[in-house]
């Protein structure tokens, strides 16, 4: 059993690959590919500067471009290698897939969002931009946990805005935008759609969580889901708020993997 946020607990999934929901295909996914790479060389549970590049080269598309320059991989490797120990594990893997997913459907968000605004309002959004027309937001962590990585990091990277199909994407480009489909699927039902109610979340956790949470039809139980999630207290669930769930189940979830696939 892993905890979320030192005060929300979760258990090992049951399920298989076929009754599995978009969410869950999506953590799964993410898992398999940091270990199809970190297998490959020394530590079977990090990544190595080599493996980390084949790993951007192979399953991040353009979003880097191709890290084939060295002073390039080294720049991410260093940026990512939060605890200094020579190595990208997995929990500074899955902070930057959790930032490159947020950074995305913040793009969607804009874009969506400025197509219904008055001109007025457009003017209002540029002047709350810095002067770079970049968002004011640089160094907001991106997931509760002690990772420093933050979102300054992903500023000076700009995907192109290259249209692939799903059965053309990346394990990686699929679960990010299978977790952000997931996100706003439940988001739009009632008020904000840009946000999660109560019971918004409840319907959520209930039919993409699978038993990892067990049912939250308890009002007890989703009250302290919701609390332990709504970070900011505003009474509602933001897409950074379930980014950070998603972030350390799936660190849990690659828990119960490691314990099941111990070193040798």
């Amino acid at each position: 059993m892993g905890s979320l946020g030192g005060t929300l607990h979760i258990t090992k999934p049951t399920v298989t690959e076929k009754n599995m929901s978009e969410v869950q295909k999506a953590m799964t996914g993410l898992i398999a590919t940091f270990h199809k790479y970190s297998g490959k060389e020394g530590d079977k549970f990090t990544l190595s500067k080599g493996e980390l590049k084949d790993l951007l080269n192979n399953e991040m598309g353009d979003i880097f471009g191709k890290a084939s320059d060295k002073a390039a991989i080294d720049k991410i490797f260093k940026d990512l290698d939060a605890n200094k120990d020579n190595s990208v594990d997995f929990q500074e893997y899955i902070t930057l897939v959790a930032c490159l997913t947020m950074k995305h459907a913040k793009k969607i968000r804009i874009r969506k969002f400025t197509g219904e605004m008055k001109e007025r309002e457009k003017e209002e959004l540029n002047l709350s931009r810095g002067r770079n027309g970049r968002s004011g937001i640089h160094s907001i962590k991106c997931v509760s946990h002690p990772s420093a990585f933050t979102l300054s990091l992903l500023l000076s990277f700009t995907p192109s805005n290259i249209t692939i199909t799903m059965d053309q994407m990346s394990a990686i480009q699929s679960g990010m935008s299978l977790i952000i489909a997931a996100f706003h699927k439940y988001s739009e039902k009632e008020g904000n759609k840009y946000t999660l109610s109560k019971s918004e979340l409840k319907d959520l956790l209930n039919n993409e969580m699978g038993d990892i949470f067990g049912k939250a039809s308890d009002k007890g139980e989703i009250d302290k889901i919701f609390e332990g999630l709504d970070v900011n207290k505003d009474g509602s669930v933001d897409f950074q708020e379930y980014m950070n769930m998603i972030t350390v189940i799936t660190m849990l979830c690659n828990e119960f993997f490691m314990d099941d696939n111990p070193s040798k």
